[in-house]
């Protein structure tokens, strides 16, 4: 989550972002982003 937060900050043009499903492993493990979409806009 900090990873894709950085993102996000690094790059404005990001308007929205949508993660469905977010498989999270036991503690140690960490996530899967199964499928995502981004839009962008023009900055």
């Amino acid at each position: 989550m900090l990873r894709l937060s950085q993102m996000v900050s690094d790059h404005p043009e990001i308007a929205e972002l949508d993660i469905n499903p977010l498989i999270v492993y036991p503690e140690g493990q960490g996530c899967v982003v199964a499928d995502s979409r981004i839009l962008l806009t023009k900055v």
